[in-house]
């Protein structure tokens, strides 16, 4: 009622999935800033690097991993997003969940597969792909001499009994 032109619009939907998951992406940011020791940075400084060129060409770097697996779960739980997407899309327009949902409500549960396997078929290569990441030799390095740790990651192969003890 009292703003009538941008209720029911894509600029307040898109403002209200900044609110709703801006918190989710900055943890990550968060998470992948605080794992970059200011010695690196500093080191960088003490080779002649300006502060731009230190955040472009180290921190930035360093944090790409952090960056892309925040980006994925903001993004995941984007597609996946119902109340807000139900209160403020456009008339009209529609999305995978709220197809979901809108099909599951009148009983139409062949018709609301297709969209969710589509969610599904989104989601997959997208957690699938930070995977990998778990058998680095850093993290074999660091964590398969643990107990139990070893055989919880077997896809890691036999190659992670040669690494060192970690350490502590």
């Amino acid at each position: 009622r009292y703003l009538p032109g941008i209720y029911q619009t894509f600029p307040l939907l898109l403002a209200a999935y900044l609110i709703r998951f801006f918190a989710e992406a900055l943890s990550g940011v968060d998470t992948a800033l605080v794992a970059i020791s200011p010695r690196t940075e500093e080191a960088a400084r003490s080779l002649g690097r300006t502060p731009l060129q230190v955040v472009r060409e180290v921190t930035l770097p360093m944090m790409r991993p952090g960056l892309l697996a925040s980006s994925i779960l903001v993004f995941l739980s984007v597609i996946k997003e119902l109340p807000a997407t139900t209160l403020l899309i456009p008339t009209g327009s529609h999305t995978l969940a709220t197809e979901v949902w809108r099909k599951t409500t009148i009983g139409a549960y062949g018709a609301a597969a297709v969209p969710a396997l589509i969610l599904i078929a989104v989601s997959i290569p997208l957690v699938a792909g930070q995977r990998p990441g778990l058998c680095s030799a850093r993290w074999i390095w660091r964590y398969s001499s643990m107990p139990g740790v070893a055989a919880m990651m077997p896809e890691c192969g036999p190659f992670h009994r040669s690494m060192p003890a970690w350490r502590g």
